[in-house]
């Protein structure tokens, strides 16, 4: 299957779903289409239910990021089974290795989003921060080829 019109579609409500979350850094937002295009889950990064989401909590990295569930992360567990052969659509960042993982062990079979190593400095780490998301961008990059999962870069 190749990038087209739908893809276009399921990205645009990506990215709706993204200005949903609360972070006030980084907003993140994912659909999950099964193999017959169907949306059967959105979901963007933010604390988990019954969390509370202070604004110290989500302006503190240091909280925020152990507190925080990725929007990749939200959508699998919201789409369970209906996930099976569907394809993850991903808008804000690129995606982690954990959360590489998780799209792996659902049975997605493609995923569309943003690549890591953008020629620009927006996905980098922040000053202070002691994650690196690009790379953890390229590994989520090689657990999909390995894992034999189609990747195409949002356009």
């Amino acid at each position: 299957m190749s990038f087209h019109n739908w893809d276009k579609r399921y990205l645009s409500i990506a990215k709706e779903v993204s200005t949903w979350s609360k972070d006030p850094s980084t907003k993140v937002g994912a659909v999950i289409a099964d193999r017959y295009g169907r949306i059967v889950a959105v979901g963007f990064n933010g604390f988990p239910k019954k969390i509370i989401d202070s604004m110290h909590r989500r302006h503190d990295r240091n909280i925020k990021y152990k507190m925080t569930v990725h929007a990749e992360a939200n959508v699998v567990l919201i789409a369970g089974r209906a996930a099976r052969k569907g394809t993850i659509y991903v808008h804000g960042a690129p995606i982690c290795a954990d959360c590489a993982g998780l799209i792996i062990q659902a049975g997605i079979k493609r995923v569309v989003a943003i690549p890591p190593c953008l020629p620009t400095s927006q996905y980098l780490a922040s000053p202070g921060s002691k994650i690196d998301w690009d790379e953890h961008g390229r590994i989520a990059l090689e657990m999909f080829t390995e894992a034999d999962l189609k990747f195409e870069p949002a356009e």
